[in-house]
């Protein structure tokens, strides 16, 4: 069996480590995680996902919102497994709006791994 691979977008690199070490623990998943929305789309042309964990409020130029709806254009299907995991109403409005499992920060892990698991994974 073949391993999931997640990509894992936040710039707070101790929620970073602690999730990408749950996932890694619990699903046996490849995780790799990046800062910025600009590091996130650079890695998706160059790896293929299964599915992606980002927060709104992220690096860079890009917002994890503009990051989901490049991903829409690029990876429709991908577009599919996508969570949001943030602190952000904005983020659970737009969760809302295109159907995407959303996570409040902080999070408890059975929260993280039904959202995950809900998504795709």
């Amino acid at each position: 069996m073949s391993s999931i691979h997640i990509l894992h977008i936040e710039d707070d690199m101790s929620v970073a480590t602690t999730v990408s070490r749950l996932l890694r623990k619990k699903l046996d998943a490849v995780v790799v995680s990046v800062a910025s929305g600009e590091e996130a789309m650079s890695s998706m042309t160059l790896q293929n996902w299964n599915l992606i964990i980002s927060d709104w409020n992220i690096k860079g130029k890009a917002t994890g919102g503009d990051v989901f709806d490049w991903v829409r254009e690029q990876f429709p299907e991908l577009s599919k497994k996508y969570v949001f995991m943030s602190d952000d109403q904005q983020a659970a409005e737009y969760s809302a709006q295109y159907g995407l499992e959303f996570v409040e920060k902080p999070a408890s892990v059975d929260r993280i791994l039904q959202a995950v698991r809900t998504a795709g994974a």
